[in-house]
């Protein structure tokens, strides 16, 4: 196992042969920009304390960084890599930024089991970005899907703390916590039930369950309801069965409105009336902007 204790400089080399970093452990600063590696490059196992820069590196071969442990800054900006990379099992402790970087060959990085220690800084924003446009370029639209998702939720928690969060004092951190109030609509509405467009099944689960709490509702004696079937024939609201407070929950979710069922001069009933056909309209919007999303990316 290779271990190097002092600053490491491989700036502007040219690896033309294979080149095995495997279980490396670099304890200071190394740096590769600039470099071409002609040939496969292994980095399977390494370890990285201090900051590592591969900033504009070409990876002509394949690059391997498979199970590699980055405890410092990492800079992958306008790296090219020619054949692909493995990033499986890749530890980002710190900060690292992938701006820039693209396949040549178009192949997509294999980033099972990636881990980013400050996701909830939104340090994997470019790193999603970049799997995201490789995965455009060669057709994987449903791998697509999930890194813009991922994506979406690393720029939400950047917008979140700001430039800086961790500089500021305890006084300020607690303010921009009290701004987050601002971004609550889409965490709640973006991010939970629609995310980001990438998430129809919460839309319907959603829903299902809207429609469920207000047929519960509407069938308990708390609710106060008029029927109307034909024009002699009405039923009292304490003959309300479960299944007739599904139906009216059902056709008021989805906006029909048959009139056989409909709310008395009740405050409560009519609230929560009200509230449902919005949450239906609304929800049955957001469904069907999910699939045309989802299925018109090609």
């Amino acid at each position: 196992m290779l271990v190097f204790e002092k600053e490491t400089l491989f700036n502007s080399s040219v690896f033309k042969g294979q080149v095995r970093f495997s279980h490396a452990e670099f304890k200071k600063l190394v740096g590769f920009d600039g470099c071409t590696f002609c040939r496969v490059c292994t980095f399977g196992g390494a370890v990285f304390h201090d900051r590592a820069m591969f900033r504009t590196v070409v990876f002509e071969g394949y690059g391997l960084f498979n199970d590699a442990r980055f405890e410092a800054d990492t800079r992958f900006t306008n790296t090219c890599f020619g054949k692909g990379a493995n990033f499986t099992d890749v530890k980002f402790k710190n900060r690292c930024d992938f701006a820039g970087g693209y396949s040549r060959n178009k192949s997509v990085p294999i980033c099972d089991n990636v881990t980013f220690t400050r996701n909830r800084f939104g340090d994997d924003v470019s790193f999603w970005r970049f799997v995201k446009q490789v995965c455009q370029e060669t057709g994987y639209y449903q791998e697509a899907g999930e890194c813009f998702y991922r994506e979406r939720c690393g720029h939400f928690w950047q917008r979140f703390r700001g430039p800086n969060y961790e500089k500021l004092t305890a006084i300020r951190k607690m303010g921009r916590w009290f701004l987050w109030l601002r971004l609550l609509p889409e965490f709640i509405l973006g991010r939970l039930l629609f995310g980001y467009g990438e998430r129809p099944n919460r839309v319907l689960v959603a829903g299902a369950v809207i429609i469920l709490l207000c047929g519960l509702f509407y069938s308990s004696q708390a609710a106060h309801l008029a029927f109307q079937y034909g024009i002699q024939d009405s039923l009292r609201s304490d003959q309300l069965g479960l299944l007739d407070g599904l139906y009216y929950s059902t056709i008021t979710f989805t906006t029909l409105g048959f009139g056989d069922i409909y709310p008395a001069a009740d405050g409560l009933t009519r609230i929560v009336t009200m509230f449902e056909s919005m949450a239906g309209a609304c929800l049955m919007a957001l469904f069907v902007v999910t699939l045309s999303k989802r299925f018109s990316r090609g």
